[in-house]
């Protein structure tokens, strides 16, 4: 496979690298696919769209970041898509050994005063830490594949998501493995990997702690 480094980005966490990715992602895909290869540093980034056939591959020491600037993720059906989106994609994916970073803490407050009916939970022995927290407007996944086919996500450390983790929409023929997700147990929303409306997919060698549900399986297509 070949490999498309990205060159022209300043690994330094502050500078934003999303038009350098993006570049090198869409040339890639008019080269006929490879991987587009991070190095080690961490890029501060906004939405970036995936294409058929290419990869996302972040080396070992490589964490990209999503930027907690609700601007820089585009709109679909008036929602920010995700961090990470593909839709109609095949043979695309994103793959480790680095990190994904979703900044969650920038995306919910905690409340003053915590709402009477979670107070009450405590008494039930229902209450979960993110009863105390209040998400504003956020990306629907941190990372989303909406109607795609062949997707892999492999190797790769996932943390402090924004809301849904990793988002499969009506897809089909995917693989999932080896991947190690750390999100805030008070993260409101943070699901671990999220199956809609999907085929023939494998699942495993995981290791998720998360806030909600670990592995979701659903057949609603939200998408459509």
């Amino acid at each position: 496979m070949k490999s498309y480094p990205v060159l022209n980005a300043v690994p330094d966490g502050k500078t934003p690298v999303t038009s350098s990715i993006q570049q090198v992602i869409d040339a890639c895909a008019a080269g006929g696919g490879g991987r587009v290869v991070l190095t080690p540093g961490v890029y501060l980034s906004g939405a970036l769209r995936l294409r058929d056939r290419v990869v996302l591959h972040l080396e070992k020491g490589a964490t990209l970041m999503a930027s907690g600037n609700l601007d820089d993720y585009p709109l679909k059906d008036h929602v920010p898509a995700g961090f990470i989106f593909a839709e109609n994609a095949e043979g695309t994916g994103i793959t480790g050994p680095g990190s994904l970073d979703g900044n969650g803490e920038a995306f919910w407050d905690k409340l003053p005063h915590p709402h009477a009916w979670a107070e009450d939970k405590k008494h039930y022995g229902t209450w979960v830490p993110h009863f105390d927290y209040q998400p504003r407007k956020r990306p629907r996944a941190l990372i989303l594949f909406a109607q795609c086919r062949g997707v892999k996500v492999e190797d790769v450390t996932i943390q402090n998501s924004m809301h849904w983790t990793l988002l499969f929409l009506a897809c089909s023929g995917g693989v999932v493995r080896g991947i190690t997700m750390r999100n805030p147990l008070h993260g409101p929303n943070t699901d671990g990997i999220d199956l809609d409306a999907c085929s023939d997919f494998l699942v495993e060698n995981c290791d998720i702690l998360t806030g909600d549900d670990a592995i979701a399986l659903k057949n609603r297509n939200t998408w459509a």
